[in-house]
C-alpha cells in the first residue's frame, strides 16, 4: 500500500496532505484509541472486579482472587507491625470454616430448617480421623496433626453434601467436594 501511495503522490505531485497520509494518520489514531481502551479495561478490572470479598466471622473478610482462585483472610500482605497473635483454637477454626462455607455456598445450599452446616470430624493428611478418647492436655497429642476438616451440609440423619476443607497457611481454605469424588469418597470410607 505504501508503494501505491508513493506512486500516486509522485504522479499527482502531492506531498504530505495526500489522502494516503491522511489515512495513515487516522490508522495511527485508531490504534492509539484501541490501546488506551484496552489499558482502561484492564485498570477497571484490576481495581473493581478482580477480588471477591466474603465476610468471615464478626470482623474478618476473606479475599478471593478471581484469576488465581486463591483466598486469604484480610489483611493479606502478611506484614504487620503488631505482635503475632495466638493461633486460633480448634473451635475457632471450626467456626470460621462454617462461616466460610455458609457464605461460599449460600446460593447452592440456602438455610432451611432441615439442613445445617456442621464439622463432622478432623483428619490427618492420610484421612485418619482424630482420636476422640485422647486428653487434649496430653503432651504427646498435637491437634495440628489433624488439619483437615469434613464439613457437611447435613440433616439430623447425617445425610447431605460433604466437603473436605483444608486450612491454608495464608489463612484461607481449600475446599473439595467429597460427594461424587471417588478418590475422596474412598479416602474417607464413603465407599469400599
Amino acid at each position: 500500500m505504501r508503494s501505491r501511495c508513493r506512486r500516486r503522490r509522485a504522479a499527482h505531485g502531492l506531498e504530505s496532505d495526500s489522502p494516503c497520509d491522511q489515512q495513515r494518520a487516522r490508522c495511527v489514531k485508531t490504534r492509539e484509541y484501541v490501546i488506551l481502551g484496552i489499558l482502561g479495561i484492564l485498570v477497571i478490572f484490576q481495581v473493581f472486579l478482580r477480588y471477591q470479598y466474603v465476610p468471615l466471622g464478626k470482623s474478618q473478610l476473606v479475599r478471593i482472587d478471581r484469576l488465581t482462585r486463591q483466598s486469604c483472610i484480610e489483611p493479606c500482605n502478611g506484614s504487620s507491625a503488631s505482635p503475632t497473635p495466638e493461633p486460633p483454637t480448634e473451635a475457632e477454626v471450626d467456626a470460621d470454616i462454617i462461616s466460610y462455607m455458609q457464605s461460599l455456598y449460600r446460593l447452592i445450599h440456602p438455610r432451611n430448617g432441615r439442613y445445617m452446616w456442621i464439622i463432622a470430624g478432623h483428619f490427618d493428611r492420610a484421612g485418619i480421623p482424630e482420636p476422640t478418647n485422647i486428653d487434649p492436655s496430653d503432651p504427646d497429642f498435637n491437634s495440628q496433626d489433624y488439619p483437615i476438616r469434613q464439613a457437611c451440609f447435613c440433616s439430623e440423619k447425617m445425610t447431605g453434601w460433604w466437603y473436605q476443607v483444608i486450612p491454608t497457611s495464608s489463612g484461607g481454605f481449600n475446599v473439595s467436594e467429597i460427594t461424587g469424588n471417588s478418590v475422596l469418597e474412598k479416602k474417607y470410607g464413603f465407599t469400599k
